[in-house]
């Protein structure tokens, strides 16, 4: 058996990143990942629905319908709870807030500079073509990452008191 030469990599600056800068991208993402589900769970659960019926109807949905989706729903689930509705709008709004961080990181280009420990950058390039540096060290981009932990938390938690969990189907479906 002849040795196959390897195929030729592209070699991106990212891959030059350190690893805690690569690690709080990924802190991001993952992050993320639970505040979609959430929705999801949640949306499911103030329309009543089983997991298998409310993920035919959110998982063909990217974020921004999701998002109409969510707050549709609950602006109805909640008319009749003034109180619930004002908290319910607060974590709406921090779901944008952070997504907009969220693609800060996730679709930047990044670059790094000098030694294994200089600052790494980056930068969107948004439709009035200016370049923009977002980001200059780990902490930076972690300090993202922590503020997505803290809304999946806070989620969690409002979802555990005023949203009922999606409904089990005869064939025993659940959110778990």
């Amino acid at each position: 058996m002849a040795n196959k030469t390897p195929e030729p990599r592209l070699r991106l600056s990212m891959a030059d990143l350190p690893s805690d800068v690569l690690a709080a991208i990924g802190d991001i993402t993952v992050a993320w990942g639970y505040v979609q589900n959430l929705m999801d769970v949640a949306i499911w659960g103030m329309l009543g629905l089983t997991v298998r019926v409310g993920n035919s109807l959110t998982a063909p949905f990217m974020y921004r319908g999701k998002m109409d989706m969510f707050q549709y729903v609950g602006r109805e689930f909640f008319k009749n709870q003034p109180e619930l509705l004002v908290d319910f709008k607060a974590l709406a709004t921090a779901i944008s807030d952070a997504y907009s961080k969220r693609n800060e990181v996730e679709h930047s280009t990044w670059q790094h500079f000098g030694p294994k420990d200089g600052p790494s950058l980056a930068v969107r390039i948004p439709r009035d073509a200016s370049i923009r540096p977002q980001f200059k060290t780990a902490k930076d981009v972690d300090s993202v990452a922590q503020d997505i932990i803290k809304l999946v938390m806070s989620l969690n938690d409002f979802m555990e008191r005023h949203i009922p969990p999606p409904r089990s189907s005869a064939n025993g479906d659940s959110a778990k």
